[in-house]
């Protein structure tokens, strides 16, 4: 695709004067996009550090603090529960309590709002579940055992998201000659529908079914009077296609958007819908944010050089507002164990110079270079604390997801991959045990809880089948507690948690269990903050929404000021820090060897620019001459860069 042209300029797009203290502290083009008109949909083109999200909330407090709308008829929409959070700390902060009211969600927890309004659009009954990664896994794998596809389930799972945020489905898979693979997908899909289920990407498709209907349409674009969009250019075609659907002409939308680090094509985002912006909406405005108040000029001026050779993209030009600075530092080494050391020394070194851990960070372009592993190895030997960012949350550790299963089964009965992690929580009943009575359960009709009453029907033995029967009487139990709704919400978790038997299990294995214990105790926490956060918002708790939160939170990007920050290169979008080392620019790992083949190289020019652009004071780049006990060659990444 050609370079997009310039958008049309802002003309008659000013509404008054700035007057409070943080609005009057602007550039010029951040106080264009805060006082736009909501009249005109609105680009603002923000590269890395342009304050952007300082851009979105002082437009809504603009808007909701000058009366133009109430705060209920705003809605910002994130990719990430941290960036939802760090939006509405700030509007809390300046906004008067009477003016609260802003609704801020990232785009698949208001997909989930969407589609628990009228689920039996899409065929679900309201208390379906959101299947995270793992229970995605264990329905590709059944998928794959039943159709051969040819695949195993790792990639069954990214193909059907692609698909699904492409608003695909499978004939298209036949037309391409994929029967198989096609199959498989419709056997996975059918196993999602029969445990009343949506997976990530099928919630925000499910949400532009509903939304395609008028009659549950207008109610959200008659509330809705400004509607706000985060990372904009990280929108895949279902996504595009729900927020069009909430803002139909394009009046009251805003969006933040920068074509450069568009790093997520693997799950759908298309750069078409920031580069031709103006085609979707043809009277849209845009402005430029021009000046990067995060790096040194030395960095900005690499990164510009290198994602200059992206052919799809706006042009802009950007400036550093610090000016100048030291230029990036490139290295080669031997090896990987080489790399690692270098890199352990150079962190050793900030430290004891003064620099906090915590303004440390080492990027690299997957989890599978062992230079990771051999930095945390010479980290961990020098005694330098690290934290791992990207990795699973709390909510994603087995002993958490055991207790996850039980509160799941409560509230959705039919949810098969809950029955089987539930029921392999309990001592002697293992995955066999699980997909026998599984089977059984779907070909009689029965529910999963009658079955595990009546073992012998499946064919269970006799030790097997009283620990079947104890597990149904305790979900029996757990169904009268819920359905008498006489417990408090955070006493009802408790209650489910406690009759699971996990606790006890965990007790009993001492020393060993008493971490673990520890992570399901904070789930009873997480359940009463919840609780009181309900009672403060005026609302009734609802378990299926508790689980809902939990399972839209899925990756722990928590950093501390005491810990090296170590992760992927996607791991720490929208994050920064004073000293970058991005390892790994080797042809093969940045640009990775699958990119190349799949010609998604623009796609990895623009996670490096990413990655350069964390960096505020200091920039390492470095490579190796054999990777995988083989020779590579040096990134065209660092030449491109200018170094």
């Amino acid at each position: 695709m050609a370079q997009a042209t310039e958008a049309p300029p802002l003309e008659g797009a000013i509404e008054g004067a700035p007057a409070p203290a943080e609005e009057r502290s602007l550039d010029d083009d951040q106080g264009a996009a805060v006082h736009a008109s909501l009249e005109r949909p609105l680009l603002v083109v923000a590269g890395p550090g342009a304050g952007k999200t300082r851009v979105l909330t002082q437009r809504i407090i603009h808007l909701v603090r000058g009366g133009e709308i109430a705060p209920a008829q705003v809605v910002a929409i994130t990719f990430t529960n941290a960036a939802a959070t760090e939006m509405s700390e700030r509007i809390e902060a300046e906004l008067p309590s009477e003016q609260a009211g802003v609704r801020i969600s990232t785009i698949h927890a208001l997909a989930a709002q969407v589609v628990r309004g009228h689920p039996e659009v899409v065929g679900l009954d309201p208390q379906f579940s959101i299947f995270d990664s793992d229970d995605q896994l264990q329905l590709a794998r059944s998928a794959v055992e039943r159709a051969e596809p040819g695949v195993d389930a790792h990639e069954l799972v990214r193909r059907i998201g692609t698909a699904k945020a492409n608003l695909e489905d499978s004939a298209l898979w036949v037309v391409r000659g994929e029967a198989e693979l096609a199959r498989a997908f419709d056997i996975y899909e059918a196993d999602l529908r029969a445990a009343n289920a949506l997976d990530f990407e099928g919630l925000v498709r499910a949400a532009a079914i509903v939304l395609s209907d008028e009659r549950y349409a207008m109610p959200w674009r008659v509330g809705v009077k400004a509607l706000l969009v985060d990372e904009f250019h990280d929108v895949s075609e279902a996504q595009f296609a729900m927020i069009r659907l909430l803002a139909p002409s394009g009046a009251g939308l805003t969006v933040v958007a920068d074509d450069d680090q568009i790093v997520y094509a693997f799950r759908g985002a298309d750069p078409e819908f920031t580069v031709d912006f103006e085609r979707y909406f043809p009277s849209a405005a845009a402005v430029v944010l021009r000046r990067n108040y995060r790096s040194h000029g030395g960095i900005v001026d690499s990164a510009l050089r290198l994602i200059a050779h992206n052919e799809q993209r706006r042009p802009k030009a950007l400036e550093a507002a610090d000016g100048a600075g030291p230029d990036p530092i490139y290295e080669h080494y031997d090896s990987e164990e080489e790399e690692a050391e270098a890199i352990a020394v150079w962190a050793q070194s900030h430290i004891e110079s003064g620099v906090a851990p915590g303004q440390l960070g080492v990027l690299v372009r997957m989890r599978g270079l062992r230079v990771r592993q051999d930095l945390e190895i010479a980290l961990a030997t020098r005694g330098i604390p690290y934290t791992t960012l990207g990795e699973r949350a709390l909510w994603a550790r087995s002993e958490v997801r055991d207790a996850l299963a039980w509160l799941t089964l409560t509230v959705n009965p039919s949810n098969s991959a809950a029955f089987a992690r539930a029921l392999e929580s309990r001592p002697g009943l293992g995955p066999a045990t699980a997909r026998t009575l599984t089977e059984v359960a779907k070909s009689r009709g029965l529910g999963y809880e009658q079955i595990c009453l009546v073992p012998w029907e499946a064919g269970i033995g006799e030790s097997r089948g009283k620990a079947a029967i104890s597990f149904g009487e305790s979900m029996e139990q757990i169904r009268e507690i819920a359905r008498t709704g006489r417990r408090e919400f955070k006493m009802l978790v408790g209650d489910i948690i406690v009759i699971s038997g996990i606790p006890d299990r965990l007790r009993r294995r001492g020393r060993a269990g008493a971490g673990q214990l520890g992570s399901v105790r904070e789930l009873f926490r997480a359940a009463r903050s919840y609780q009181q956060q309900c009672m403060v918002e005026g609302r009734c708790p609802a378990l299926a929404e508790f689980l809902q939160e939990l399972t839209l939170y899925s990756t722990d990007t928590r950093r501390t000021a005491s810990s090296l920050a170590l992760g992927t290169v996607h791991a720490v979008k929208g994050l920064e820090f004073a000293h970058v080392w991005v390892a790994g620019f080797d042809e093969g790992v940045m640009p990775s060897t699958r990119a190349l083949q799949e010609g998604r190289t623009e796609e990895e020019r623009r996670l490096a620019y990413v990655a350069l652009t964390r960096a505020r004071e200091s920039l390492v780049m470095s490579s190796c001459a054999r990777r995988w006990g083989k020779q590579v060659k040096t990134s065209r990444f660092v030449t491109e860069a200018g170094l």
